[in-house]
């Protein structure tokens, strides 16, 4: 990747962070149906700033209480406790990715995944997903 690519991420990173921001401070909260806070730590792993995106996931925690996110989003965020030798963290956060999707995990591991007999009524929820 080359400077001026990293440049590019490094500046749409802060335009959605701006956005994010300007929503707060407009509307006393966040209205992100654009889903730009799921966005931005992809962008950091793009250009391979795994403290940045630990520094968001710590904001994202803050801001967003309640947000369970979804399975990449928490995989990213396990890579991202990794990548930052935060070994623990890194469990927690991949076993949170396991069971918003049982079957990620063993497809990047390479095994074979099971159907399990449970309710998949959320569209990340199923093999597809993963």
């Amino acid at each position: 990747m080359t400077e001026r690519q990293i440049d590019r991420i490094k500046k749409t990173i802060k335009f959605y962070r701006t956005r994010l921001a300007t929503e707060k401070r407009i509307h006393g909260d966040y209205d992100d149906s654009a889903g730009l806070r799921y966005a931005i730590p992809e962008l950091h792993f793009q250009i391979r700033d795994y403290k940045g995106a630990l520094v968001y996931f710590r904001w994202f925690s803050k801001a967003f209480p309640d947000d369970t996110g979804f399975p990449f989003f928490n995989l990213l965020w396990s890579a991202a406790f990794f990548e930052n030798n935060k070994i623990p963290e890194a469990l927690q956060k991949a076993y949170k990715t396991a069971f918003s999707n049982t079957y990620l995990l063993e497809l990047i591991a390479g095994r074979d995944t099971i159907q399990l007999d449970k309710s998949e009524m959320i569209g990340y929820e199923n093999p597809e997903y993963a």
